[in-house]
């Protein structure tokens, strides 16, 4: 699975989580954590649209390298651990802890990109970005960045 997952990020493209600084895979426990946050982004005013759930799935599918099926489970996986822990700090720990900077911006960005894709920043959505800048021991320069590339991305025709 490893194998096939490193080939199929080298033929599509890969996201800057898709990897360590070592270059290995991020552990499963980090995807887990990165997919609550965006989980939590899209369902945490209650209302998530299907542009909003379109953007999170391309998010991990891109940035894992993962095919649709294995972003399903992920999505699965998360969603327990999302419901058993009924609190977003200790995945916000494990993140600040473990992800390089550029990376905990990285996941910053996809935060905005799935608030902005159905083109409505609701005010909880954007309390939210805004709280998690500092949760995850970022600037607010680095903040303001992560943003401003999300909406590039959304902004460009793919």
């Amino acid at each position: 699975m490893e194998l096939i997952r490193k080939v199929r990020g080298f033929l599509h493209g890969k996201g800057p989580l898709f990897e360590n600084e070592s270059g290995e895979s991020i552990s499963r426990e980090l995807q887990i954590a990165v997919a609550i946050v965006l989980l939590e982004t899209a369902f945490g005013d209650e209302e998530c649209t299907k542009d909003e759930y379109r953007e999170l799935i391309s998010a991990l599918s891109y940035e894992f390298g993962f095919s649709k099926g294995e972003v399903k489970s992920l999505l699965e996986e998360a969603n327990e651990e999302r419901f058993s822990k009924l609190e977003i700090t200790p995945f916000l720990k494990q993140l600040r802890e473990n992800l390089s900077e550029p990376q905990r911006v990285e996941v910053l960005s996809l935060v905005w990109r799935v608030i902005d894709a159905d083109g409505q920043i609701e005010a909880f959505e954007k309390a939210f970005a805004e709280w998690l800048v500092p949760s995850f021991n970022l600037s607010k320069d680095q903040g303001e960045a992560a943003r401003l590339r999300a909406l590039e991305y959304i902004k460009t025709p793919r």
